[in-house]
């Protein structure tokens, strides 16, 4: 076999895993996700207590439990390093099951609640 012939049938083959894993592979993800959001109020995720932790660590409690979050700062580019930062508030409040998404407040260490 010629050099461009087997090239060609190497790009032949890429081209057609891509294809495949293109199609197929789209619906395992979309199946996986939608197999770990609650089915019912029951099995909605309780808010850890994380006011008063660095930011980073309340992150991480957020991950393992699977809550969807947003963070909030009072940075005009918002929080650049996580854990400089420690969580003031968030809602729900700890011990509440989470609906949706929870927001989770931080500021500079020792500055939550002063007014700015």
């Amino acid at each position: 076999m010629s050099g461009s012939l087997k090239g060609g049938l190497f790009v032949g083959a890429a081209v057609t895993v891509g294809l495949l894993v293109a199609f197929l592979l789209p619906p395992l993800v979309v199946g996986t996700e939608t197999a770990k959001r609650p089915k019912s109020k029951s099995t909605l995720p309780a808010m850890p207590d994380v006011v008063g932790r660095p930011l980073d660590e309340a992150e991480d409690e957020l991950g393992r439990r699977g809550i969807a979050y947003v963070t909030d700062g009072e940075e005009v580019f918002g929080v650049v390093i996580p854990s400089l930062w420690e969580v003031c508030e968030t809602v729900p409040g700890g011990g509440a099951k989470v609906h949706g998404t929870a927001r989770v407040h931080a500021a500079p260490p020792s500055t939550c609640g002063i007014a700015g």
